[in-house]
């Protein structure tokens, strides 16, 4: 009997139970928990209100795209399917023995979501698409693990509209598995340009285009079931916002009308032969905002970042990874100290045209970078990297304030991000930062900040992003006259004077106080004069640290052109500074 109890405990798999304290010293030094741990905190369940127990893997791992990673998964659910997306790559999703990286539910209270290894779930449906022949193709091995999921019994939706020649392109060789290409020639189809697509005779075409071309088609394969399409967007539904004219909404709930039932066909026929695998397989999903629920599976540990990408990523950009992103850390907390978080960033490499994604919202922070040539990649790390970078902190090393400029806001990104592509681009040292003189124009200089924050209405007739513009055009203005440390003094002396009541939402008039005791004189005539309504003409006696101040009024001609992009070192920022 004591044998067989032996025998049984030695077969038995032990689970390790982790104590709050090992997890948080993992995600702090960057490591991705064991499985052991997502037994222990499992992956936030997708539930949808009306669950059909359909599992639906949405793959952004050959192209990501904000419509496919944060529009189609919840759409899904809204129609009952338990669909995430995923930025990895397919044959190691689709390994029912393998494993995905995912965000545990560790610590809801805090919003900490550390990384760790989840077995793979299993799925009813992949949905798979690429629009950029230059982005991250389609190894033999997704190949390969593609046919044997359909084989199977599962059931497969290809979409793309390539941009360019399809020689050569991967997805191609996807298709070619099962008896399908997709072709240069176009053909118009509910109003949207399709690619023509050739099928052999195994296929049933669903939908021709005005031409008379194939453009939709549907096939049994084996046990499974395949549906192509030529139009990438044919189920991505347009949203409505209430300022929309009656035109313009009469057109999108059409456009949505039709895609409605495109989706209705074409996730009905995917899901008819399938049945639920229950709760065991229910997958997980990540916060609002983030690049999973999977992640993607290789990983580089630098110095102060993480980086995820897959193994189909460019060579030259992991490169650049490994080199550029360390210098480019260095030199933007060279000119904008700020106090270092305890934990690693984590950035994640992502295939497509261009953009990016920061989450503060929860821990570990992320940073998503879209892109698939190196000046992309450097350039949308800047401006992800400085959102995260405060400036210098108060005495009690917090920030405090929210000043209307927003104190990490995209203007602050895009600035340094500008100055970054800069130090990468001699042709940019001979311009402003941000080519923000092209904003010096009537267009951008009319618009009262004041106003803009305070009234949506009004902001709405400027056009959005408008502000940024015009707070470049202020800032290399102030770089042409102060240097550049004028802007992290700014930022040190808002939050020192704030520091009692840091959640306080300051008014451009406390904004131009702080940025004219930063510099030593009197700024509100200048904002002024570039048309911000203060409600004085001048700062006048303001109180600071115990001082009180009377400062002269600023140096700076409103009616000038701002000048070339300043990549000086900072000087001393705790100091007033020197005039020149």
């Amino acid at each position: 009997m004591f044998a067989a109890l032996l025998l049984v405990a030695a077969c038995a798999k032990e689970t390790r139970t982790f104590t709050y304290e090992e997890v948080t010293e993992a995600w702090h030094k960057g490591t991705t928990l064991p499985v052991d741990a997502s037994a222990q905190f499992p992956p936030k369940p997708v539930k949808p209100a009306k669950d059909n127990g359909m599992n639906v893997l949405v793959d952004v791992s050959h192209q990501c795209t904000f419509a496919y990673l944060w529009g189609m998964p919840p759409q899904l659910r809204e129609d009952g399917y338990r669909a995430i997306p995923s930025m990895a790559s397919l044959d190691k999703v689709l390994d029912e023995d393998g494993v995905s990286r995912m965000r545990l539910q560790f610590d809801e209270e805090n919003n900490i979501y550390p990384f760790g290894w989840v077995p793979n779930y299993k799925y009813n449906i992949v949905v798979t698409q690429q629009l950029d022949r230059n982005a991250p193709g389609y190894t033999e091995a997704e190949c390969k693990a593609l046919e044997e999921f359909v084989a199977d019994g599962g059931s497969l939706f290809i979409l793309t509209n390539p941009q360019s020649s399809v020689e050569g392109w991967s997805m191609n060789n996807l298709a070619a598995q099962f008896g399908a290409k997709y072709t240069d020639k176009q053909d118009k189809y509910k109003g949207f340009n399709y690619a023509v697509i050739e099928v052999d005779d195994k296929w049933e075409v669903l939908a021709k285009g005005e031409n008379g071309q194939p453009v939709r088609a549907r096939r049994t394969y084996k046990d499974g079931r395949i549906i192509i399409s030529g139009y990438s967007e044919e189920i991505h539904f347009e949203e409505i916002h209430d300022q929309a004219s009656d035109e313009e909404k009469a057109r999108k709930t059409g456009i949505n009308k039709t895609r409605r039932a495109i989706a209705d066909q074409t996730f009905g026929w995917l899901s008819e032969n399938q049945k639920s695998f229950g709760e065991k397989y229910r997958p997980g999903q990540s916060g609002w905002g983030g690049g999973g629920a999977i992640y993607p599976e290789l990983e580089t540990n630098l110095d102060g970042f993480v980086v995820y990408y897959t193994p189909n990523m460019d060579e030259k950009l992991k490169q650049t990874v490994v080199t550029e992103m360390p210098r480019i850390t260095k030199q933007i907390m060279a000119w904008h100290p700020s106090t270092p978080t305890p934990e690693p960033m984590y950035l994640l490499l992502a295939a497509g045209g261009g953009g990016g994604w920061a989450v503060n919202a929860y821990k570990p922070k992320e940073n998503g970078i879209i892109s698939t040539d190196i000046e992309g990649l450097i350039g949308i790390y800047a401006h992800e990297l400085a959102h995260t970078l405060g400036g210098p902190a108060n005495a009690k090393g917090e920030k405090a304030g929210e000043s209307p400029f927003h104190n990490q806001g995209e203007a602050h990104a895009g600035w340094f991000q500008g100055k970054i592509m800069a130090m990468y681009d001699s042709a940019l040292l001979e311009r402003p930062n941000r080519d923000c003189h092209l904003n010096f124009t009537p267009e951008y200089m009319d618009i009262d900040l004041k106003r803009y924050t305070n009234d949506a209405a009004y902001a709405d007739s400027c056009g959005k992003g408008k502000d940024w513009g015009k707070s470049w055009v202020i800032w290399q203005k102030m770089d042409d006259v102060y240097g550049t440390t004028w802007y992290p003094r700014w930022r040190h002396i808002q939050y020192t004077r704030w520091m009692e009541t840091p959640e306080k939402v300051l008014t451009w008039e406390e904004t131009v106080e702080d940025m004219s005791i930063a510099v030593g004189e009197d700024l509100f005539p200048f904002f002024r004069a570039i048309n911000t309504s203060l409600d004085r003409e001048k700062c006048g006696e303001i109180e600071f640290n115990g001082e009180k101040l009377t400062l002269p009024v600023a140096r700076i001609d409103a009616t000038t052109p701002p000048g070339k992009v300043n990549l000086s070192n900072i000087g001393d920022w705790s100091k007033p500074l020197e005039k020149k």
